[in-house]
């Protein structure tokens, strides 16, 4: 008996069977056989994949299941972390309300000892300019006393240069005089 290739399709594994003395029908359901006993071949090797793949799975949901317990810790200590920082923020957020209570406190200073001190600025410019005033009103007084005695005292020396030219004048004769007394 000839081998029949049992690879082939059904419809020609049939024709095989034929050629080789068998009915139709008989050679048609011994096809049908051998096709469902390759199916089911196939499909235990497909389970015996599909049961390592399995395995395989839960291999990874296993490991997938850790990761997550560790992911659940890493929130649960960033949730700590996050109301952490939430208070720090509402911290910073107090001390910025102080400091801009504090910063328009000082700003008003500021303004207010702005104010001031161009009201003493105001107030020196003038009395600078009333003490120069009052310098020059002076210095004018003293120069104008001063013009006046000098000019009276320019009058006595004068008089006083005058007098004595009129004084030596009149003693130069008397001094002559005692000097021919006094060597002759």
């Amino acid at each position: 008996m000839e081998r029949i290739d049992l690879s082939l399709e059904p419809r020609e594994v049939q024709l095989r069977f034929e050629e080789v003395g068998f009915d139709a029908r008989q050679a048609r359901l011994l096809a049908d056989v051998i096709s469902q006993r390759e199916q089911q071949g196939a499909t235990k090797d497909d389970v015996a994949g599909l049961k390592d793949d399995v395995g395989l799975l839960k291999n990874d949901v296993a490991g997938l299941k850790d990761d997550v317990a560790g992911l659940k810790d890493d929130v649960g200590l960033l949730k700590n972390d996050v109301a952490g920082l939430k208070n720090d923020v509402a911290g910073l957020k107090d001390d910025v309300a102080g400091l801009k209570i504090d910063m328009a406190a000082v700003n008003g200073r500021i303004d207010g000892l702005t104010l001031a001190l161009e009201g003493l600025r105001q107030e020196v410019r003038e009395r600078i300019d009333s003490l120069r005033h009052e310098f020059f009103g002076r210095l004018e007084a003293v120069e104008g006393r001063l013009g006046g005695r000098i000019a009276a005292l320019n009058g006595q020396l004068v008089l006083i240069k005058w007098f004595l030219g009129l004084l030596l004048a009149a003693t130069i004769p008397i001094m002559l005089a005692l000097l021919r007394i006094a060597f002759a």
